[in-house]
């Protein structure tokens, strides 16, 4: 229980700079889906097909295939997550302040108090 609780602090200390950017394992799904129907479409070849002709037509993947796109989800999402910017420290962002003055101009000559628009433009 010791071990845990130190984990569980661990990782309370660990702020990440660019949250936003880990959105970005969200393409993993679209991924994945794409990889299934993929597989899926070569396993309609494998039943439409003569046997002989098989290895012509299909580049094998078999457990190879599954483990190398599992591989690359997981290298792109230690990438996105070294991206996001783990530190240990959690540093100020500065809030971005316009130093432009601002000018509102009001009209308060009598054709702003014209009745064509009830009630009056003022």
């Amino acid at each position: 229980m010791d071990a845990l609780t130190e984990l569980a602090g661990w990782l309370q200390s660990l702020h990440l700079l660019r949250p936003t950017l880990l959105w970005a394992l969200l393409a993993i799904v679209p991924a994945a889906a794409l990889w299934h129907w993929r597989r899926r479409d070569a396993d309609v070849w494998r039943q439409s097909v003569d046997a002989h002709l098989l290895p012509k037509l299909l580049v094998s993947g078999g457990r190879r295939g599954w483990l190398g796109f599992v591989l690359a989800a997981l290298t792109y999402a230690l990438a996105v997550l070294a991206m996001s910017g783990p530190s240990w420290r959690q540093t100020e962002r500065p809030v971005f302040q316009s130093s432009m003055p601002l000018v509102v101009v009001l009209d308060l000559s009598s054709s702003a108090n014209a009745t064509d628009l009830p009630p009056s433009r003022l």
